[in-house]
């Protein structure tokens, strides 16, 4: 196996990737890769490689054997990213390193020619940017047109619920046994004789109080505060 020297090429807009010639065919650090890729688990992209695509090598790099990819390994990684830098990182490689790797054996790249790679891939990159931010907006708006009518919608149907028939039974209980406490009893001559107009006053002050056309009606936001209301109230005359 004939192998040259690690080469590392350095990008200002990606940073560095190191690679070796092994048999006139490139091979890159795998975590190089990785980490233009933004992979969070290097080891995991690994493993989804076929066999021939990964190898270990001692590049003398961490005292032991390095993970290497091989130019299919590279393709699949970039294609299978999400990432908007593995475009034009892969316009990089494919355009610029490697015919210049595969000519001369070592890639040289001129001040000029690092300009212009920076220059379009940075463009690329930033108009991609930007595209995804215009929809992300565009994404957003329509979100907050929808939540608003969802919320306009929920606001009617909160705003015209009324009590359910155990809450009314619950609150027309409450109604009795305060009456019953203010007229000394269910079986009192006071109770026979005023219970009535009791009931009646109660529940007008109670409409009156929470716009409601009856005590069934009353809206369940104000349940609690109805129970509250009743615990307090005490006879007037109107």
């Amino acid at each position: 196996m004939e192998r040259n020297e690690l080469q590392v090429f350095e990008n200002e807009t990606f940073g560095e990737i190191r690679m070796v010639l092994i048999d006139n065919e490139p091979w890159f650090v795998a975590a190089d890769v990785c980490k233009i890729l933004e992979h969070s688990n290097p080891t995991v992209a690994m493993a989804s490689l076929e066999p021939y695509e990964k190898t270990k090598l001692n590049l003398g790099l961490t005292g032991g054997n390095t993970n290497v990819i091989s130019e299919s390994g590279f393709y699949t990684l970039v294609l299978r990213s999400k990432k908007l830098i593995a475009k034009p990182f892969r316009l990089w490689v494919t355009t610029e390193v490697l015919p210049a790797i595969r000519k001369t054996g070592k890639y040289e790249m001129t001040t000029e020619t690092n300009v212009s790679i920076v220059g379009t891939d940075f463009n690329t990159f930033r108009d991609a940017i930007e595209k995804q931010l215009e929809g992300q907006t565009v994404q957003i708006n329509a979100m907050e047109d929808l939540l608003g009518e969802q919320a306009e919608m929920l606001g009617k149907v909160v705003e015209n619920m009324t009590l359910s028939t155990r809450q009314q039974q619950k609150l027309y209980k409450a109604a009795k046994d305060r009456i019953n406490k203010l007229l000394d009893g269910a079986h009192s001559s006071r109770y026979k004789c005023y219970s009535k107009s009791y009931f009646i006053n109660m529940w007008n002050e109670l409409k009156e109080k929470f716009g409601c056309s009856s005590y069934k009606d009353l809206n369940p936001l104000y349940y609690n505060e109805a129970f509250d209301f009743i615990a307090e109230w005490v006879y007037t005359e109107r």
